[in-house]
């Protein structure tokens, strides 16, 4: 247990993060981009067929 040293290996990580923070937050940023287009390209989808299917009832 001696051998684990706890605090260079917070230190690691906190410097990790603080590097990888910015680009976690940009890749983050562009996932809920992709995503919302996604959701309101399936939603705008569904819209546009059931306004072109309703006339057809």
């Amino acid at each position: 247990m001696s051998s684990y040293n706890h605090k260079s290996c917070e230190a690691r990580k906190n410097k990790w993060l603080l590097k990888g923070s910015h680009q976690m937050i940009k890749s983050l940023r562009e996932a809920v981009f992709y995503a919302a287009c996604f959701i309101l390209g399936r939603a705008s989808n569904s819209a546009i067929r059931l306004i072109t299917a309703a006339p057809l009832r």
